[in-house]
């Protein structure tokens, strides 16, 4: 029986099952955390035939999105690095397929040549650039220095208008007819939830009132503590019984209160795969949950 290498046992793990081609774990993995880290679609073990040969090309990954060929190495059993050799082979296929640009994905590392190489490519004009990229399974050295749980305290400021003091201010008409009832300068009770025209339609509630026209936030309050102001109406009116008392001016008094509310944003599950750019313009650990959550059908990575 053939020694599993660390990326087979990962992906054993993850999936519950092990491919029967050799080193097609890796591809897997490789086409499933480009798609997680860059969005584009990433299809694995693909067949494309070269522009001026005609002859046919496998390649371990492919994004049609991006005009883009993935070569995957996983050299962790042998132990050794990625050279110079293969990513000519990657050079040489890309000069003869209908593809933009190279990625080369090892599992392990590059030798010094092999760096320079692919360097030199995305320099040289009569070649197609390739991106050397770490893929590998993450360890806790890896995790160290990232930001995996943020706290954000947000600070909810609402004023108090269930308990706040008003003062109803009404017409002078209104008070005439409140004394002609007998209902001037006694107490009067009343549910204060809508306020009328002169038609009896409805012009605005209460509730839209201290929503819409609560003070600023950056008012400031009074000596008393109290958040102080007024809302002035016309020709609006509130129903008391069989009378409608016009309302010119309703002042009130009212407390701020803040509450604090801690929201947290952390990473779910578990860091298994480290994927890192040689430029160092990517560099992110992908988890359990974010890779069980793909899918492998007839080549094409399902996210």
């Amino acid at each position: 029986m053939s020694q599993l290498s660390p990326i087979d046992q990962l992906f054993v793990e993850l999936y519950d099952s092990s491919p029967t081609k050799a080193g097609q774990a890796y591809e897997k993995l490789v086409a499933a955390t480009l798609k997680i880290v860059t969005g584009i679609d990433y299809n694995y073990d693909q067949h494309i035939k070269g522009t001026y040969s005609n002859t046919d090309f496998q390649l371990d990954a492919h994004s049609p999105e991006s005009s883009t060929m993935v070569e995957a190495k996983d050299y962790s059993i042998e132990g050794r690095k990625v050279g110079r050799a293969d990513i000519q082979k990657q050079a040489g296929a890309l000069s003869d397929l209908p593809i933009e640009q190279g990625i080369f994905a090892s599992a392990t590392d590059y030798t010094s040549p092999a760096k320079k190489y692919a360097n030199s490519t995305n320099i040289n004009p009569v070649q197609k650039p390739i991106d050397l990229f770490h893929i590998r399974p993450s360890t806790e050295r890896d995790r160290k220095g990232r930001v995996e749980r943020i706290f954000i305290t947000i600070s909810v400021i609402n004023f108090d208008f269930e308990h706040a003091r008003y003062q109803l201010h009404l017409s002078d008409d209104t008070k005439k007819l409140l004394e002609k009832n007998g209902l001037l300068n006694k107490p009067l009770g009343f549910h204060l939830e809508n306020f009328y025209n002169v038609k009896g339609e409805i012009t605005i509630t209460f509730n839209e009132l201290i929503n819409e026209y609560a003070p600023s936030i950056t008012s400031i309050p009074d000596s008393d503590g109290l958040y102080h102001g007024s809302w002035i109406f016309w020709n609006e009116f509130i129903p008391y019984e069989n009378i409608r008392l016009e309302i010119k001016r309703i002042d009130y008094a009212v407390e701020r209160k803040t509450e604090q509310q801690q929201i947290v944003i952390e990473t779910k599950g578990t860091p298994k795969i480290l994927v890192k750019s040689e430029d160092g313009t990517i560099n992110k650990l992908i988890t359990d949950e974010q890779l069980k959550k793909v899918c492998f059908k007839d080549g094409k990575v399902i996210l």
